[in-house]
């Protein structure tokens, strides 16, 4: 099942798709997610996981991300982890899709953007208006349901973003010609914000939240 629409935001141009398929890379669960408001805390940055020859991170604002617009809306984005892949003047092009679940019909909401070039002075790329916070927030829509929201990412599955990792592999860098494995991790806010235990990793698969 798939319906695409064309979104644009601000300077970004995203599209919006809903499948059933989970996102390929990295699945991140939420529990007790009023918490993070709570709290105060601002932002939230996932463990490394990989994705060609990467590292990255999944780096969420639960009330948005304020220095770039992003007021009363989830923001996400993608970041290199550590800056080492790229001191010698490399590069990376990723096509970059982002994920919430639906609870309620068992599907994501994909919004991807276009192909986007990582270096050392740009190391991170996302969507600082991902979602209203007042849609997010609403049960009956899904994504946020019992205190408990699932989101995730992907990255390189593009035929341009494919095009690009050609030439950096024939270049001697780096493409995306590895299998993925999907990262699935669960965490709580309570334990991240005591700073005493880290996020749980729950195995590789698809995620079920039923």
């Amino acid at each position: 099942m798939t319906s695409c629409e064309i979104q644009r935001e601000a300077d970004l141009v995203m599209t919006k798709e809903i499948r059933d398929v989970a996102p390929a890379h990295y699945v991140l669960k939420i529990e007790s997610f009023s918490l993070f408001a709570k709290n105060n805390k601002e932002k939230y940055e996932s463990n490394e996981f990989e994705a060609g020859c990467y590292k990255w991170k999944l780096i969420l604002y639960p009330n948005g991300d304020k220095s770039r617009n992003g007021e009363d809306h989830i923001s996400v984005y993608l970041a290199v982890s550590g800056t080492s892949p790229f001191q010698l003047g490399g590069v990376t092009h990723v096509a970059v899709r982002f994920s919430l679940y639906d609870q309620i019909y068992d599907r994501y909401l994909i919004k991807q953007g276009r192909v986007t070039r990582f270096h050392a002075l740009r190391t991170d790329w996302g969507v600082p208006r991902y979602m209203p916070l007042k849609i997010f927030a609403d049960p009956s829509n899904g994504y946020l349901v019992d205190d408990t929201c699932v989101f995730g990412v992907e990255t390189g599955r593009n035929i341009i973003s494919l095009m690009y990792s050609l030439l950096e592999s024939i270049n001697g860098r780096c493409g995306y010609a590895r299998v993925a494995k999907r990262t699935l991790y669960t965490i709580s806010p309570k334990l991240i914000l005591n700073g005493s235990v880290a996020p749980s990793r729950t195995g590789v698969g698809r995620l079920s939240c039923h």
